[in-house]
């Protein structure tokens, strides 16, 4: 039995659901993102969550971050550093479909896990 019949098998007898596994698959990507972040990350006296974000146009060639709660600040780092790596892959020439196609789909997970938010 191949992978995609064996899926659908699952799915259709309710013996996996694809919404934890969405939900696993964005957790995961997450992690990867903030396991790139070495800066310390911290509540400061006036209750914000800060930490910093490398930056080349600075002279201490960091940039200090402040957001109202933990999960908007590490909304920042991952969005930060996933433009990072598209920029990086961008540069690659070459890079090959095998390697692009699971950055694009969890791309696509992502996408439309943010279409169901709102």
């Amino acid at each position: 039995m191949d992978n995609t019949k064996l899926l659908n098998y699952l799915i259709s007898h309710d013996i996996i659901d694809m919404e934890s596994i969405r939900d696993d698959i964005v957790k995961e990507e997450k992690n990867k993102y903030l396991e790139m972040h070495k800066y310390k990350i911290f509540k400061d006296k006036d209750n914000r969550w800060k930490t910093t974000l490398p930056d080349e146009t600075t002279k201490s060639k960091r940039k200090l971050i402040a957001k109202s709660n933990l999960e908007k600040l590490e909304d920042t780092i991952i969005d930060f550093y996933k433009n990072k790596e598209a920029r990086e892959n961008s540069l690659n020439p070459n890079i090959t479909l095998k390697e692009l196609y699971p950055i694009w789909i969890k791309s696509r997970i992502l996408e439309a896990k943010n279409c169901k938010k709102r």
